[in-house]
């Protein structure tokens, strides 16, 4: 009897590891290839939404690149993730057109280049950069 316990609390053990592992995975999938236009800025519970004449987003795609784009700029560069952990590998690209005084132009490049973790809630995506700061995007 106890051989047959421990079977089924391995099978057991082994089930619920395998549906942790299959949910990263899933989350991990659900964020590619979409285009997230960024919503608000979240500094220690402060928000700030850009101006909506200005355009931030941002596209992980498969191949592990990332494009997007931070008001009058381009960006790209190429990202791992590891879990929930979101790294950005190499120097982030961007184009250096003068996009004003009132653009969010660095505190987006800032962020993108500080991103350690992300968050998938339906249609919105957290990501998570420098101390308590997170920029929380919807799917286009």
């Amino acid at each position: 009897m106890k051989i047959i316990d421990s079977i089924l609390i391995l099978a057991l053990l082994f089930i619920i590891n395998s549906c942790e592992n299959s949910t990263t995975e899933i989350e991990t999938k659900e964020i590619l290839n979409v285009l997230w236009k960024l919503e608000t800025f979240e500094t220690d519970g402060e928000k700030i939404t850009p101006p909506i004449d200005q355009v931030y987003n941002i596209k992980f795609t498969s191949d592990s690149t990332f494009i997007g784009k931070s008001d009058c700029n381009d960006i790209g560069g190429i990202y791992k993730i590891d879990g929930e952990n979101l790294i950005i590998v190499t120097k982030l690209g961007t184009t250096f057109a003068n996009c004003g005084e009132d653009s969010f132009y660095g505190n987006f490049y800032t962020a993108i280049h500080q991103l350690s973790s992300f968050n998938l809630n339906k249609n919105r995506l957290t990501l998570n950069y420098g101390n308590n700061s997170k920029m929380i995007f919807k799917a286009e």
